[in-house]
C-alpha cells in the first residue's frame, strides 16, 4: 500500500512502520564515499527529524533516491559538526544544520542499472539554457537495453519543471 502522509501524522505512521515497509525521502547530497545528507531547516529537523527514530529502531527499509547534481566532494560526516541553526551566522535563505542518514541511495547509476542494465558512467555536467543542473552521461552494456534507455529517456526529456503545491 503507498501511503501519501500529511506531515502532522508522519510520526505516528512511522511508528506504525516495519520490516516489510519501506520509506522513501529524498536527499540533499551526497558524498563519494556513499552517504546520504538531508538539510534539517524545519521545527524538529522536519520530515527526517519526525521519523527517523521510528524508522531505525522499528528496521524499515529507507530508500533515498538523489541525482548526482547533488555529489559533494567531501565527507558529509565532516560537515555535520560544523553547521546548524546556531552555529551559523548568516545564511542567504534558511539556516539549517544536516543529518546523515542510512539507506539504500539510488542515483541515476543505480536506477538505470536495475531498470536496463546498462553501466552508467557520469562524464559531465551543467549548461545553459535549460541544461542547468544537467549531467551527462555514457551508457555502456547491451545494444537492445541501451535502446530501451534511450527511448524512455527522449520520452521524459523536457518534462516540464517540478512545480511546488502549498496548501
Amino acid at each position: 500500500m503507498l501511503l501519501n502522509v500529511k506531515s502532522s501524522e508522519l510520526s505516528e505512521v512511522a511508528a506504525k512502520m516495519g520490516p516489510n515497509d519501506v520509506f522513501i525521502k529524498g536527499a540533499n547530497a551526497i558524498d563519494p564515499f556513499g552517504a546520504a545528507g538531508i538539510l534539517l531547516g524545519g521545527v524538529g529537523g522536519g520530515t527526517i527529524g519526525a521519523v527517523w527514530g521510528h524508522l531505525t529502531t522499528n528496521g524499515v527499509t529507507t530508500v533515498i533516491p538523489v541525482g548526482l547534481e547533488k555529489l559533494v566532494p567531501i565527507s558529509l560526516d565532516g560537515i555535520v559538526t560544523r553547521i546548524g541553526k546556531n552555529r551559523v551566522d548568516t545564511a542567504l535563505d534558511v539556516k539549517c544544520g544536516m543529518m546523515v542518514v542510512q539507506g539504500a541511495v539510488i542515483t541515476e547509476m543505480e536506477a538505470f542499472k536495475e531498470l536496463f542494465g546498462v553501466d552508467v558512467l557520469p562524464i559531465g555536467g551543467g549548461g545553459i539554457d535549460g541544461a542547468e543542473g544537467c549531467k551527462v552521461f555514457l551508457l555502456d552494456g547491451p545494444e537492445d537495453a541501451i535502446e530501451s534507455t534511450l527511448k524512455l529517456i527522449k520520452k521524459i526529456k523536457g518534462e516540464p519543471k517540478l512545480k511546488t503545491k502549498i496548501s
